[in-house]
């Protein structure tokens, strides 16, 4: 067998030999269609702090994901408006193998901290750490730079708002409970997930089927 090819099976193999989680996480493509009814959705949506760590399937995770800041139309824009299109906002997935950065454009999730962090996402520690995903929206104070700081807190948060009521929606629409939580120790969390100086952490929401 060709070197090149050991080679390839052996990356392959290594987080699983190792127990090292894995550097990225390809996504299955977003379902577009069907799905419970929009004014369904809007009445089911509810707060609900009773989430399990029951692993997601892939496909749940990903439209999830897809509902918070995935891209929608071909000039890159995303499934929640942002003033000016600025597109502040990320989307971090903080599983029980690590946190993970959602990458819209390429729908997939690269590896920011190894090991389990949910019970950092928030002040309800025993609640983050028994979800099966914690989602942390984090906004790039370098994509609004020309603004005051008023004006970039109040921006960020509408966009924040955007995306965590699409996935309550979402929620919704798969089965699972979720609640949006301010009580959280943004920069320890900062830290946690290892963010460049220029993204502030906002809001966290956990997920997970209901025990």
């Amino acid at each position: 067998m060709k070197k090149w090819m050991l080679s390839l099976m052996a990356a392959a193999l290594l987080p699983a030999l190792t127990g090292a989680p894995p550097e990225s996480i390809p996504l299955p493509a977003a379902e577009k269609t069907g799905g419970m009814p929009l004014r369904q959705a809007i009445t089911a949506r509810a707060s609900a702090r009773n989430m399990g760590d029951r692993k997601l399937p892939d496909q749940v995770l990903s439209n999830l994901l897809y509902a918070a800041a995935g891209v929608t139309r071909p000039d890159g824009r995303r499934s929640i408006p942002t003033a000016r299109n600025l597109q502040d906002l990320t989307v971090y997935a903080v599983l029980p193998e690590g946190a993970y950065e959602y990458l819209p454009r390429e729908h997939a999730l690269r590896l920011c901290a190894a090991g389990d962090l949910r019970g950092e996402c928030g002040l309800q520690q025993a609640m983050h750490a028994r979800a099966a995903v914690v989602l942390v929206y984090v906004s790039d104070r370098s994509k609004l730079g020309d603004l005051p700081e008023s004006d970039q807190l109040f921006y960020s948060g509408i966009h924040a708002g955007s995306a965590l009521q699409n996935v309550y929606l979402s929620a919704a629409d798969q089965g699972l409970a979720t609640v949006v939580c301010g009580s959280v120790n943004r920069e320890a969390l900062a830290r946690a997930l290892k963010l460049p100086e220029t993204r502030r952490v906002l809001l966290t929401q956990p997920l997970g089927y209901a025990r």
